[in-house]
This record gives structure tokens, sequence and C-alpha cells, in this order.
């Protein structure tokens, strides 16, 4: 069975532009064909309108070593490269495991505001 986690992040972008050719160099790049499945899947999205990717995922194995992990690993890297060269790209993701106080949050880019924009919730649940 494995180990289940819940996974999320966002990427803004502040240019339209800006998001424009990070989503062309996206589409042209090989590297990212395993999160063109995510997409496909409804996972990942882009919103033109408000200048942001979202990746969200419900009990799933998130191990450094699998091919899509590795994938959203390199966009999250991407994303930070582009905050280095046109700043205004800021992006966090967020893992939260299905052990108690396994939470993993880390934020790359210029952050302004996106802790709003995506953060950790913790819940009870019953099974009886």
């Amino acid at each position: 069975m494995g180990y289940r986690s819940e996974v999320g992040y966002v990427i803004k972008f502040h240019e339209k532009e800006v998001y424009d050719q990070f989503k062309v160099q996206y589409k042209l790049d090989d590297t990212f064909k395993e999160c063109w499945r995510d997409e496909e899947a409804g996972s990942l999205e882009w919103n033109e309108e408000g200048l942001h990717i979202r990746f969200e995922v419900h009990d799933v194995k998130w191990y450094d070593d699998f091919p899509d992990v590795q994938c959203h690993r390199a966009l999250l890297d991407l994303a930070s490269e582009y905050d280095e060269k046109y700043k205004g790209v800021e992006w966090r993701f967020v893992r939260v495991g299905e052990e108690e106080g396994d939470v993993v949050s880390e934020v790359g880019g210029t952050p302004d505001y996106v802790y709003s924009l995506i953060y950790p919730v913790s819940s009870i649940q019953f099974d009886i």
C-alpha cells in the first residue's frame, strides 16, 4: 500500500508575458512530459486570468525517485529560475503526510502573498 500524502503547490506570476513564456517552455520541454499527464487528468491547472499554476493530488505516493515527482520538482525549479531572471514569480509547495506532524512546506521565488494561496490545514476524521 505504501505511505500516502496530499500534495499541492501554486506558482504565481506577476507579469502575463512571463507566464506565457513559462508555459511555452513547459509545453516544448520533454522534461515536463510526466506533468502533462497530470494536466490531462485535471490535477495540474493553468489559470491565465489569475496568472498562476495550481497542482493538487490526494492520497498519492510522493517519493523523490518517482518520475512524476521529479517532473513537478523540475517545474518548481524552473519557476525559481524565472524569478531570478525576470523577478515576480513566486511559488509554494505543501505536502501533508498521513502521520501526525508530517507537513513539508517550501517557498521559492520572491514570495509576496503566495502564503495566502496555499497552506496546510489540520482536521479530525473518524473512521467509526
